[in-house]
């Protein structure tokens, strides 16, 4: 992830007519990265993907087996 005035950065340069990939040189970052932040408009924060932990949707069975084992679970 860039600074926020690396971006800024980035698309003057994406207005004088530079390309992604010269850009992504300058700079040393993927053209994607660069082309992320030019359709943007500018810096985009990190988006954390949403996946699914192992007990998703477990959470009342869990409640009600400790509810039933006193809070220790049997070995």
């Amino acid at each position: 992830m860039k600074e926020p005035d690396e971006v800024a950065a980035m698309l003057r340069l994406s207005a004088l007519g530079w390309g992604c990939k010269r850009i992504a040189r300058e700079f040393g970052c993927s053209h994607h990265t660069v082309r992320r932040y030019v359709e943007a408009g500018g810096f985009v924060a990190y988006r954390r993907p949403q996946r699914r932990r192992k007990l998703d949707g477990l959470a009342e069975w869990l409640r009600e087996r400790l509810r039933q084992h006193r809070g220790t679970m049997p070995t």
